[in-house]
């Protein structure tokens, strides 16, 4: 603030002060705030049912699930009760559910059952076959859902799709699978997440060394 002479100062003593002018905003200051504001917030992690207790999902959901479900690998199976290769292979995925658990592999199954069928006969069917991991029944229009999830899938079941921890596809098999072959699969998309890691990881920039 500028020096002013002693007769102004006099008068200022003796006048109320007045109001100092608004400080003028920080450029940097409001552009920060400004991209704090666009910047789209975190999706929060997807919060799957209970074992053995079955409800509905609609398209958002599945969207937000394979988005933000919280685990290295995310493994979705469609199938259907009325579907025999689909329970034929639900033994091998309930255990592999079980040995891939510790390594952050989430399983989870899309029913084609009838909306209305969910507790009547999706739950009590899930329970008996204890099934470890979350199922839902489809409530969706199929002719928007499939392109969404592959374009090469015209909706025969079983169907397998296999997710990273960002939500991206890397991998499908449209048909039965056994044992051996999900284990194989399982190995692959988990190293591959891995490798994909390490290549992040060299991307960052290194900290400043302390002098």
């Amino acid at each position: 603030m500028k020096k002013i002479g002693a007769i102004l100062l006099a008068l200022c003593l003796v006048r109320p002060a007045a109001a100092a002018p608004p400080e003028k905003a920080d450029a940097t200051t409001t552009e920060t705030k400004k991209a704090e504001k666009t910047k789209p917030e975190k999706q929060k992690p997807f919060v799957f049912a209970k074992p053995g207790e079955v409800s509905t999902i609609d398209e958002k959901s599945i969207e937000r699930m394979l988005g933000a479900h919280g685990g290295k690998l995310l493994v979705v199976n469609f199938w259907a009760t009325w579907c025999s290769p689909c329970v034929a292979e639900l033994p091998d995925f309930a255990k592999a559910a079980k040995e891939y658990k510790d390594r952050e592999v989430l399983f989870v199954g899309l029913s084609a059952d009838f909306a209305d069928q969910a507790k009547k006969r999706v739950e009590p069917f899930v329970k008996k076959k204890k099934v470890p991991y979350p199922v839902y029944v489809l409530d969706v229009d199929p002719n928007k859902l499939l392109p969404k999830i592959s374009k090469q899938w015209n909706g025969t079941l079983p169907a397998t799709f296999y997710y990273d921890k960002d939500g991206k596809q890397l991998g499908a098999r449209l048909k039965r699978l056994h044992a051996k072959e999900l284990n194989a699969d399982l190995d692959k998309y988990l190293k591959l997440g891995k490798a994909s890691g390490k290549q992040e990881a060299k991307k960052k920039p290194a900290g400043k060394e302390r002098t």
